[in-house]
């Protein structure tokens, strides 16, 4: 629905305040900018509940909960174990079971690497062995260092990226979001 306001009333400051009023709208009980965070989600929202992938949500819900309702609906789930977390050293149940398929480790300590020529094996000096994999674009590498650089999740920005990259001619639309 097209704004209307009086002819004589086009000042710069009433003309702003239009421009403004035309990128807001209002969810979830309060005004919410375009291209902020909070849009992006209540727009992400709002896809996945039309689509019955997510349930209703109360309206006071923060953009915290709102971005953990959203990923978890996607079937993702934000963890804060360190990067060297395992199952492996929690494990407590120490009873051994006979099983051919597995390793015997004592079996194999008395045995030691032996270097081999790859030159022996790969005798075509054509082989894609031996070709050097092309670097990564520059974006990706600078995303990667800033993805390793940060030091907690903001799992409100990452679910808002999710919702823009799906919403974007950039790349595939996963689909929650068709």
């Amino acid at each position: 629905m097209p704004l209307s306001m009086p002819v004589k009333d086009t000042s710069k400051t009433s003309m702003n305040k239009l421009g403004e009023k035309r990128s807001t709208t209002r969810s979830r009980g309060r005004n919410m900018r375009a291209g902020t965070n909070a849009f992006s989600l209540d727009k992400g929202y709002k896809q996945l509940y039309k689509s019955g992938n997510t349930k209703i949500s109360n309206n006071n819900i923060s953009d915290n909960d709102l971005s953990i309702q959203i990923m978890d609906s996607m079937g993702c789930v934000i963890c804060s174990e360190s990067k060297d977390f395992s199952i492996i050293t929690a494990q407590t149940d120490s009873e051994i079971i006979d099983n051919e398929n597995l390793i015997n480790i004592e079996e194999y300590k008395a045995i030691t690497n032996e270097m081999a020529l790859a030159t022996n094996v790969f005798v075509n000096n054509t082989d894609p062995f031996f070709t050097i994999d092309d670097s990564p674009p520059a974006t990706i590498t600078a995303q990667n260092k800033q993805i390793v650089s940060m030091e907690s999740s903001n799992i409100e920005q990452l679910t808002a990226d999710i919702i823009n990259f799906n919403y974007s001619s950039e790349g595939t639309t996963t689909k929650y979001f068709k």
